[in-house]
């Protein structure tokens, strides 16, 4: 049964109380990818508040009643829009969260190319991203021993 969750812009930069939820969810879902691919070097991991503050990224959050329990950030790019982040409150992994945010994204990007990395070993993300019409567009090591799978959801 998939959930219904209310979309909204979000604008941490202007708001320090939900920059401090925003970085408080990022951790909580990077600690799961982390354990899910047994390395814990996820750059947004190690980031402040301030540094969720100052990202140069768009944002959008989903809201079960008054609370966000998810969030996607990204940047638009020359070729396309580039997902920064996608982050799920943990208990609410597996209720649609991660794939209304997409949704909606998708939508807004107007047919345009999105492309996206996540951890190789991160299963879940990489079939969330399957499921929603992106391709595997190979994998790079960021840092040594770091993996990441690379998709891409072609433009109309």
């Amino acid at each position: 049964m998939t959930a219904r969750y209310r979309l909204d812009d979000l604008h941490p930069a202007a708001d320090q109380a939900l920059a401090v939820r925003l970085h408080a969810l990022q951790q909580a879902a990077y600690r799961v990818e982390a354990a899910l691919i047994d390395d814990d070097r996820i750059p947004p991991l190690h980031e402040t508040v301030d540094d969720v503050r100052a990202a140069p990224v768009h944002w959008v959050g989903a809201y079960s009643g008054p609370d966000l329990v998810g969030a996607l950030a990204w940047t638009e790019v020359a070729d396309g829009w580039d997902i920064d982040r996608l982050v799920v409150d943990p208990p609410r992994h597996r209720e649609g969260v991660g794939s209304t945010l997409l949704r909606s994204l998708i939508e807004r990007a107007g047919g345009v190319q999105i492309t996206v990395s996540t951890g190789s070993g991160n299963a879940p993300a990489r079939e969330l991203y399957l499921g929603h019409g992106f391709r595997p567009a190979g994998d790079i090591e960021v840092i040594p021993t770091l993996w990441v799978s690379q998709y891409v959801r072609p433009g109309d």
